[in-house]
């Protein structure tokens, strides 16, 4: 083997391998931006509606927090929504149960003024 073909076959996996740390490097500075936007998302939901991985797909690309809280039953929802519905930003319930919730005036009004198109 002569000269440059040894030096080509140290080189190139060289530079591939700082490439990828470097490639690497950038998505983690981007992640950890991200993540620490300081910014939460507070979603009242029953157990089975919302997968976790869109829960967490959601936080990684928008860098906001979400905090979910999680309810067994359709009955517990219900409770901890009348009873706690100002601890939420977003309440995920079912069409049948929000007519109820609406008419004892659990919810505010949504803020247009704060909704971007």
């Amino acid at each position: 083997m002569n000269q440059l073909t040894k030096i080509l076959l140290l080189v190139a996996p060289l530079s591939f391998l700082l490439g990828t740390w470097w490639s690497l490097r950038g998505v983690e500075k981007r992640i950890n931006r991200k993540v620490s936007s300081g910014k939460e998302l507070r979603i009242l939901y029953r157990r089975s509606t919302i997968p976790a991985r869109i829960l967490s797909e959601f936080s990684f690309r928008t860098g906001i927090q979400v905090i979910g809280q999680m309810m067994e039953s359709n009955s517990l929802l219900w409770q901890e929504a009348k009873a706690h519905a100002s601890n939420y930003d977003i309440i995920w319930i079912h069409s049948v149960m929000a007519k109820p919730l609406i008419s004892a005036s659990t919810f505010a009004p949504l803020d247009q003024s704060l909704i971007k198109d």
